[in-house]
């Protein structure tokens, strides 16, 4: 039969992300309790934390949103309050060091469009993990966002296409601009970064669809570099 995300719940959380998000976030002695009810939810409570491949065997089976969940977990558990939270500080470090590579990326991309003046607002990740969150690594990232005003889009595509900004555009990506939201590009380090000239993939190419955007945007320093 078809899947549906819609009878898999949609994009809201499942009956064993609710208890990792419960053990993420609650006082510690609740979370421990829904920890140890999700590690059974998830067939994970019978591990071996000394086992070399413990982390591959507790990792490998989980979704995306519950990796995302790990690091946060971490630090609202205590590392020594569950025998498997101490390996799994090592895999929270792991995210910290990726975290840091995209944002010296990111940081190299937005101090070229500066010298080119254009515009641009850090978004996703990149906003929450460096204002909203205690710590860079209780928000995992695959790459970094930024966004630019629309009536920048061909100038900047340009200059990448001429090697002025320090990025390149992913070879099978070149001919899809006229069709996408974003560019996918890899900067310093080969990590990924995503240039959006909208934030809405379904709006890809209405002009105005990022107003509301821009209009709440603010001067932000994120440690050396000026953006918004």
């Amino acid at each position: 039969s078809r899947y549906s995300i819609y009878e898999k719940g949609g994009h809201f959380p499942s009956k064993s992300h609710e208890l990792l998000l419960k053990a993420a976030l609650f006082p510690r002695d609740e979370a421990l309790t829904f920890f140890r009810k999700w590690l059974i939810k998830v067939n994970l409570e019978n591990l071996n934390p000394e086992d070399p491949d413990f982390l591959s065997r507790f990792l490998d089976p989980l979704d995306p949103a519950c990796h995302r969940l790990l690091p946060l977990l971490v630090d609202n558990l205590g590392i020594w309050n569950h025998s498997y939270l101490q390996k799994l500080k090592g895999h929270q470090k792991n995210v910290w060091v990726k975290n840091q590579r995209i944002f010296l990326s990111v940081k190299e991309l937005i101090n070229a469009l500066n010298k080119f003046n254009v515009d641009h607002i850090i978004i996703k990740g990149i906003s929450l993990s460096s204002l909203y969150y205690e710590r860079i690594e209780h928000r995992p990232m695959n790459d970094g966002d930024i966004l630019i005003p629309f009536s920048e889009r061909s100038r900047v595509l340009s200059l990448i296409e001429d090697s002025k900004l320090g990025v390149d555009f992913i070879d099978s990506e070149k001919l899809m601009h006229d069709f996408f939201h974003a560019s996918h590009l890899l900067g310093k380090g080969r990590m990924d970064i995503d240039l959006h000239w909208n934030v809405f993939s379904e709006y890809s190419h209405i002009i105005n669809s990022s107003d509301f955007v821009w209009a709440k945007a603010r001067e932000y320093q994120w440690g050396d570099v000026e953006t918004k």
